[in-house]
C-alpha cells in the first residue's frame, strides 16, 4: 500500500518540467528571525533563536529555492534545504489547488539528511479562508506523514493558522501548532505561535519575517 501511494504522490513531481509557463521569472528573497526553530513540535535549535534566510525563483507554476537556518546542538550548526516544486489551481474546480514539492536537507557537518516529497492539496471557500491536507513521503520506504491545516485572515491583516500532523509510524508523536500573525507592511509580518505534541512540553515562538521580489520589488 505504501509503495502504491508513493508512486501516486511522485507522479505530479515527475511532470514538473511541463508545468512551467513561458512568463517572466520572479526572485523572492526573505529572512525570518525566530526565537526558536521548531519543526513538528520539536526544537531544532536547542531552544535558541534562529536566523532563516531564503531565496526562491519561480516561473509560471514551477518554483525552486534554498532555505537556511542555524541549528543546535553540534556537531551540525547549519541546515540547508534545497527544494523544487509545482503549484497551481486544479482545472475545472472552484477553490481547489495543489502544491507538490521535493526538499533535500543537508547539514554542514554530517551531510545529506535525505529528502521528502510533500503533496499538498487545499480548498479556499473564500479569499480569507483555506483548508489543506499534506501527504509527506521520503520515497525510501519509510512511513508516510499527514498534516491538516486551516487558515483564516481577519480584518486588519490579522491571521490565524492551525496545523495538526502525525507520522504514520508506530510510536510517533502527534504534533500541532496554533499561530497568530499580523502584517505590519507589504513586506514585513510578525507571528506568535504555540507548538505542542502528545509526547513533549509546549514551545512558544515569536517570528519576524521580511520578504520581497528582488526583480520587481513586488512582495510574493
Amino acid at each position: 500500500m505504501q509503495r502504491k501511494l508513493a508512486i501516486v504522490s511522485a507522479l505530479p513531481f515527475c511532470l514538473l518540467p511541463l508545468a512551467a509557463l513561458a512568463q517572466g521569472p520572479t526572485v523572492n528573497f526573505g529572512i525570518d528571525l525566530t526565537s526558536n526553530y521548531v519543526d513538528e513540535g520539536a526544537t531544532v535549535s536547542n531552544n535558541q533563536p534562529a536566523i532563516q534566510p531564503h531565496i526562491e525563483i519561480s516561473s509560471g507554476n514551477l518554483y525552486g529555492g534554498l532555505w537556511f537556518s542555524n541549528i543546535a546542538p553540534g556537531p551540525d550548526t547549519l541546515e540547508t534545504d534545497v527544494y523544487l516544486g509545482v503549484t497551481g489551481d486544479i482545472a475545472g474546480s472552484s477553490g481547489l489547488s495543489y502544491d507538490i514539492k521535493y526538499t533535500r536537507v543537508y547539514f554542514n557537518s554530517t551531510g545529506d539528511q535525505g529528502g521528502t516529497l510533500e503533496s499538498a492539496f487545499s480548498y479556499a471557500p473564500s479569499d480569507n479562508s483555506e483548508f489543506g491536507i499534506t501527504v509527506k513521503n521520503d520515497l525510501a520506504g519509510g512511513p508516510f506523514g499527514l498534516e491538516f491545516s486551516a487558515d483564516h485572515t481577519f480584518a486588519n491583516d490579522i491571521g490565524l493558522g492551525i496545523e495538526v500532523g502525525k507520522s504514520l509510524s508506530a510510536g510517533s508523536a502527534t504534533y500541532w501548532t496554533v499561530a497568530l500573525s499580523k502584517d505590519l507592511s507589504e513586506k514585513t509580518s510578525v507571528e506568535l505561535a504555540y507548538h505542542d505534541t502528545d509526547m513533549s512540553t509546549p514551545l512558544y515562538t515569536l517570528t519576524m519575517s521580511w520578504a520581497t521580489d528582488i526583480l520587481t520589488n513586488r512582495v510574493e
